[in-house]
């Protein structure tokens, strides 16, 4: 199930407004939604897909590291925390942008490649099969939004509108998530 509309924006707005960065949440929120709404898409190799999330993981490792030795251990997890939505962000646009709702989890683990492999499922698709087709398919907007409401809440900026927000922002997910029933 996609995310409703605007819901992850509206959770990189409160990220920006808890972390003090209002006008950088701004532009991402705007960026994001852009891209999940547009009515273009763009078609999107396997290979450009796992690279991108491999990119993604060297600036994870290399923004841990940066902060393992600039600041103390507390201050380096809250810092790595709160950045790590943005690293992931290149692999959400280029999903957002290609249309799809589900992608294999091959693409952002570099075992369950292996693992697909060793079972004979080749994770490197030939030229007339884009995506594996084995394999599970899996939604990443919703933890890439719990992601974003983490790195919200590592702020800890006292005062009730974050919960307020969160609150919100958590109820409206439930609601979309509400089975309907037909009348």
């Amino acid at each position: 199930m996609k995310l409703p509309r605007l819901m992850l924006g509206c959770a990189i707005l409160l990220w920006g407004w808890q972390w003090q960065a209002l006008p950088l949440a701004l532009g991402l929120a705007l960026l994001v939604e852009l891209a999940s709404g547009m009515g273009w898409r763009r078609a999107t190799r396997f290979q450009t897909l796992c690279r991108i999330a491999n990119g993604c993981t060297l600036l994870f490792i290399a923004l841990t590291v940066y902060f393992a030795f600039t600041v103390d251990a507390a201050q380096s997890v809250l810092a790595v925390i709160k950045w790590t939505p943005i690293l992931v962000l290149p692999l959400m646009l280029t999903i957002a942008l290609s249309g799809m709702p589900q992608v294999p989890l091959a693409i952002i683990s570099s075992v369950v490649r292996r693992r697909d492999q060793r079972a004979g499922h080749s994770p490197d698709p030939g030229p007339d099969q884009d995506y594996p087709a084995a394999g599970r398919r899996y939604n990443l907007a919703w933890p890439y939004l719990a992601l974003w409401l983490l790195s919200a809440g590592v702020a800890n900026r006292v005062g009730p509108w974050f919960y307020s927000g969160l609150c919100l922002l958590c109820g409206w997910a439930l609601w979309s998530l509400r089975p309907t029933t037909p009348r």
